[in-house]
């Protein structure tokens, strides 16, 4: 890992290995103490047919309904631990 400085108009340079394997575009994501770059796909619609294909053969219905589960356990995950933090 190599630090990386902003030049006087705010401008990062990432190494050439980097840009040659993600690429020269990023999506700039802040967080809580930290920025996160996250590579633009080169080519958005091919990977996302990869992705499709890892997925397992289940129809999409039953796909929502697994989705809906975690999403309904999640929150409660984190409703339960904003309202434990506020006692």
């Amino acid at each position: 890992m190599h630090p990386v400085r902003c030049d006087a108009k705010g401008r990062l340079l990432l190494r050439r290995p980097i840009r040659d394997r993600y690429g020269d575009s990023y999506y700039v994501i802040p967080g809580p103490g930290r920025v996160l770059l996250v590579p633009v796909p080169r080519h958005p619609l091919a990977d996302l047919r990869e992705e499709g294909r890892k997925l397992p053969d289940v129809p999409a219905a039953k796909l929502r309904e697994e989705i809906r589960k975690e999403a309904r356990k999640e929150v409660l995950r984190h409703t339960r631990t904003r309202t434990s933090s506020l006692r």
